[in-house]
């Protein structure tokens, strides 16, 4: 038996890709997918937390500001020490049509 939570539904998720210089001067690319968790205050504005999204070794990401529809995923943690956090580990997704 497989126990923890799943995670699917459709979402609008976000990514910025950043250029960094490793050693022996080589640039990587490396994308960074989030996604908000508002919730609208009394006054009409929005309170947000975003979470990271990371996807399995071999999946196309997707493009910023992009409805996806995630059909397998669970939460991970990430960091080490006081640096740890929750995120989102996906394993299938496809884009909305209708989005």
């Amino acid at each position: 038996m497989k126990y923890g939570l799943e995670v699917m539904g459709k979402i609008r998720v976000f990514r910025r890709d950043k250029e960094i210089t490793g050693k022996g001067k080589k640039t990587y690319t490396i994308s960074d997918v989030w996604f908000n968790v508002s919730e609208k205050e009394e006054d009409g504005t929005y309170f947000n937390r975003s979470m990271n999204m990371f996807f399995k070794k071999d999946l196309p990401l997707p493009e910023n500001n992009t409805v996806i529809v995630v059909t397998e995923s669970f939460f991970v943690i990430t960091g080490e020490g006081d640096y740890r956090k929750i995120a989102l580990m996906v394993m299938d997704w496809s884009v909305d049509k209708d989005g």
